[in-house]
């Protein structure tokens, strides 16, 4: 991938024009644009000459896209940089701050995560929203949370607050070391700590709440 240095200072007039047109579609309607959104806001009569555009900010890491999809795209941190803008982010869906909810699936939506020169360009990070009260004092019922993907267990530590995937269902907790065993713990009284079963998978650790 291009340096950030290069990706800011080697777009076109043209692909910046671009870029800025996929931000404010992201940043107004909630999703990026469709061919047809595109032909008609860039003023050009064919989805091929949208597919080279596309693929020229990909090739200079602007955007990421899917393969033959104008919606199926997301701008990188170096294209947010380009720009001088706050990062977008998909919302990937819901998770409960209480008992295990369905796990998390995409909502089409898109929200902006704050200043991108704090996102490490290296993750993936996602936004997810958290609804219940087991998790109140650090995240309430409806809050957006960032989330940083990990593989492994072996990648949190003590304390940290995360979100755990668990036969199809997720939860975001505290993660606990005590003793050499490992739990879930929420921050409402109310709700009992949990032990993390060995069929637990660890989805990802937050790290903001918008």
């Amino acid at each position: 991938m291009p340096s950030l240095k290069k990706t800011i200072t080697d777009l076109t007039k043209r692909q910046r024009e671009v870029l800025t047109t996929l931000y404010q579609h992201i940043s107004t309607e909630g999703y990026p644009p469709s061919f047809d959104d595109l032909r008609k806001l860039l003023d050009v009569s064919s989805n091929q000459t949208i597919t080279d555009m596309l693929a020229a900010l990909e090739k200079k890491g602007a955007i990421k896209r899917e393969e033959g999809s104008a919606r199926g795209l997301t701008i990188t941190r170096g294209g947010f940089l380009a720009l001088g803008v706050q990062p977008l982010l998909p919302l990937a869906g819901a998770s409960r701050g209480g008992p295990l909810t369905e796990a998390i699936a995409s909502a089409n939506e898109w929200r902006t995560a704050g200043d991108v020169s704090t996102l490490d360009p290296s993750r993936d990070v996602f936004l997810i929203k958290v609804h219940g009260d087991s998790m109140e004092g650090v995240i309430w019922d409806g809050d957006v949370v960032l989330v940083s993907p990990v593989k492994s267990w072996s990648e949190v530590r003590n304390r940290d607050i995360i979100l755990v995937e668990y036969e199809g269902q997720t939860t975001v907790k505290r993660y606990l070391q005590k003793s050499g065993r490992h739990y879930l713990k929420p921050e409402n009284s109310a709700y009992p700590t949990m032990p993390v079963a060995e069929d637990m998978r660890i989805q990802g650790r937050i790290v903001a709440r918008l």
